[in-house]
């Protein structure tokens, strides 16, 4: 963990995402434009948008787990260096 603000990384410093299915994903994706707009890269999946459907906040428990780390995996393999 950084101890001091200066050698924390900054949230437009790292690829970000937020994943969700069960809430309304509006609030998300402002606040991951917002990273975009200040140079970061950052986006929102709503599972439902990726074909994902019926999962709730423990979106590892749920029976379609895999699909969801799929969702994920290429997400990262688009975005991490």
């Amino acid at each position: 963990a950084c101890r001091r603000s200066n050698s924390c990384p900054r949230p437009t410093q790292q690829p970000g995402l937020v994943l969700g299915d069960n809430l309304d994903p509006a609030e998300s994706r402002a606040y991951t434009r917002s990273l975009t707009a200040l140079g970061g890269d950052a986006a929102t999946v709503f599972l439902p948008d990726a074909g994902q459907h019926g999962n709730g906040h423990t979106m590892a428990l749920e029976k379609n787990n895999e699909a969801i780390a799929d969702v994920i995996q290429k997400w990262i393999d688009g975005h991490a260096k």
